[in-house]
């Protein structure tokens, strides 16, 4: 889901179009396309379907926060926050993030989590989300019950990269995915 991705697919089939590829060819490519790995990727888990999308930088996390204000039901959003290298040391791209825009929609929870959770609560108490349904959770062992608590069946999990890769390890402990072999 979401305008990157249309962008992102019509560069595929522009490209594999001028190299010749038939139209039915990137057809099927794209029906064997799957959400792996943070893009979209969906989880279920103790009957909640968990969609992480990995967010990097303000272009990218303004886009997924477009596609959710799309969203039609109610949902649990998760923000998981951690600031390695690989994430980006400096988090002030969060500031860019118009979570703002979320405030309208249909999010019963959100659950903060990540070394630098209490950044982001912050980040989301300034954008107007109420404290009081935010639930901080900066141990990743325990998010899963928060998850499993959470009072909606969707959600959708934002997630900076190293924040990601300790959710998978956790979800892979509990035997919920495969552990990947690098």
């Amino acid at each position: 889901g979401g305008t990157y991705n249309i962008y992102n697919a019509l560069a595929a089939f522009a490209c594999a179009r001028e190299f010749g590829v038939s139209a039915d060819e990137i057809a099927a490519a794209f029906a064997k396309n799957k959400r792996i790995f943070g893009r979209q990727e969906l989880i279920s888990y103790q009957g909640k379907q968990i969609n992480i999308i990995l967010v990097k930088n303000p272009v990218g996390l303004n886009e997924v926060l477009s596609l959710l204000d799309t969203e039609k039901d109610h949902y649990t959003l998760a923000a998981l926050l951690n600031a390695h290298h690989a994430d980006g040391i400096d988090t002030s791209w969060i500031w860019d993030g118009n979570f703002e825009s979320l405030t309208r929609s249909k999010i019963d929870q959100v659950i903060v989590g990540g070394e630098r959770h209490k950044d982001m609560a912050f980040r989301l108490e300034v954008a107007g989300f109420d404290p009081g349904k935010m639930v901080i959770q900066s141990d990743f062992d325990q998010l899963l019950d928060a998850f499993e608590q959470a009072p909606d069946e969707k959600i959708y999990v934002l997630s900076t990269y190293t924040a990601m890769l300790h959710l998978r390890q956790v979800f892979a402990e509990k035997g919920v995915l495969k552990r990947r072999i690098n």
